[in-house]
């Protein structure tokens, strides 16, 4: 039986979730669908690229995917850009979203690894996610949710 990848059990759960709805995941789909988006965005160009995404509208449960699976530097770093925004929030609105993003980049309130595509911390959450997929593999191969014959 071939190990399960990180990648193919995200996109696996998001279609899920565009199926069925978000409503339709368990806890352990939205972390995986949750962490998979936070790590590939940060991978891309890091945690501002997060916020310029579609998922940013989940931000909070973000948070709660990744102290599921114990990234706690990525916790941090979220949780501080979460606070620049009004009301400890990004906006909703795509365009007003952005315009946060770009403040609080600008500003000197960031760390450098927060906007910093090649930073360790993302590394970090994809082995997490790894572990975590290991452990709950189970769930994922009874469900269907392997990413097996999806393109």
């Amino acid at each position: 039986m071939e190990p399960l990848r990180v990648t193919d059990v995200g996109y696996a759960c998001l279609m899920k979730a565009k199926r069925f709805g978000w409503d339709s995941l368990a806890d352990v789909e939205r972390v995986m669908v949750l962490g998979e988006h936070f790590y590939f965005q940060t991978t891309t160009c890091g945690l501002d690229a997060f916020y310029r995404h579609a998922i940013a509208e989940h931000t909070e449960e973000t948070v709660w995917a990744l102290e599921q699976i114990e990234a706690y530097k990525a916790v941090y770093l979220l949780g501080l850009c979460n606070s620049l925004c009004p009301g400890g929030r990004p906006a909703t609105d795509f365009d007003e979203r952005n315009r946060q993003v770009t403040e609080f980049v600008d500003s000197s309130a960031l760390p450098p690894e927060a906007c910093d595509a090649d930073a360790p911390e993302w590394e970090d959450v994809y082995d997490l996610l790894a572990e975590y997929l290991r452990a709950h593999e189970k769930h994922f191969r009874k469900h269907g949710l392997t990413g097996e014959g999806t393109d």
